[in-house]
């Protein structure tokens, strides 16, 4: 796929990028609760300022996407620009930086290190129901 992604909706499933992902608008993921989105991204990988990641239900009934069911896997680094949210775990190779006023909802786990800027936001997803 290539690099730049804008206004695209995603259902369950593997993607893979063998370069960059800039993310220059809202992006949604649409399935159920239970399922399953794994992004694999090669490059470094750029939330722009403003942006957002929905999950969105689809017609099954069964909910919509939950944020521990997102994993985000980027070979370098990663930036969230200010007032952009983000959902799922972000496993990163090299460094995340978080803008002032954006949020995870979600895991960050990176190699190297982190640089979060004042009145960020990280919320734990929600636990699997027993």
């Amino acid at each position: 796929m290539d690099g730049t992604i804008a206004g695209k909706t995603f259902v369950p499933g593997v993607y893979k990028w063998n370069t960059y992902v800039e993310v220059t608008s809202d992006i949604t993921l649409e399935g159920s609760a239970d399922d399953l989105y794994i992004f694999q991204v090669d490059g470094y990988f750029v939330l722009a300022a403003d942006v957002t990641v929905n999950l969105v239900a689809d017609d099954t009934g069964r909910g919509a996407p939950q944020a521990r069911n997102i994993v985000w896997q980027v070979g370098e680094h990663v930036h969230l620009g200010e007032n952009a949210h983000f959902e799922g775990t972000l496993l990163v190779k090299t460094n995340c930086t978080f803008d002032d006023s954006s949020s995870l909802n979600g895991r960050l786990l990176v190699q190297t290190s982190t640089t979060l800027v004042s009145k960020i936001t990280i919320t734990l997803p929600s636990p699997p129901p027993p």
